[in-house]
């Protein structure tokens, strides 16, 4: 069971991992958000997002991306759980900072993304990315949510049957 979303005064919503009813991206979006912003408040380092400007690639040009077989790396910077559920095809994910790096060499393109506009993973990852000497990370901004919700396809075990 995974506990989502928590607001001030009301009791936990359980989600069954095993469910087959599809969860809607804005949910998941919304659920996510409040980890993130749970996490962050735990951790107390909101400097780690940084003032510098964030380099961003807008929906139809990561779907021409794709749709060329460009070569370059979509990461999904949400956990395990939310990549599993749902993620844009051809997205990779990686469950440790060291998977990651590995992974991840200084000349590679790389798009990273999340659920929604306001979710702060790809934020995060994105510096990270370039704090360590990546030279062309560009952020999806729009997420899970802006590319459902124009319709393109999704993969996952939550994600509909188009």
């Amino acid at each position: 069971m995974l506990m989502a979303g928590k607001p001030d005064g009301e009791k936990p919503v359980y989600i069954d991992r095993t469910s087959t009813d599809a969860i809607s991206t804005a949910h998941l979006a919304r659920v996510m958000d409040q980890q993130l912003r749970d996490d962050w408040a735990i951790i107390d380092q909101p400097a780690a997002l940084g003032p510098e400007p964030i380099r961003t690639i807008g929906r139809e040009e990561l779907k021409s991306k794709l749709d060329r077989g460009d070569d370059f790396k979509l990461i999904m910077a949400l956990n395990r759980w939310a990549f599993e559920a749902k993620h844009i095809p051809g997205s990779i994910h990686f469950d440790t900072p060291a998977e990651l790096y590995a992974a991840v060499r200084p000349d590679d393109e790389v798009v990273v993304y999340c659920s929604w506009v306001d979710c702060l993973s790809s934020v995060a990852r994105y510096r990270d990315l370039v704090r360590r000497g990546s030279r062309n990370v560009r952020r999806y901004s729009g997420g899970l949510l802006d590319w459902e919700e124009a319709g393109l396809p999704l993969e996952g075990k939550f994600a509909a049957v188009r």
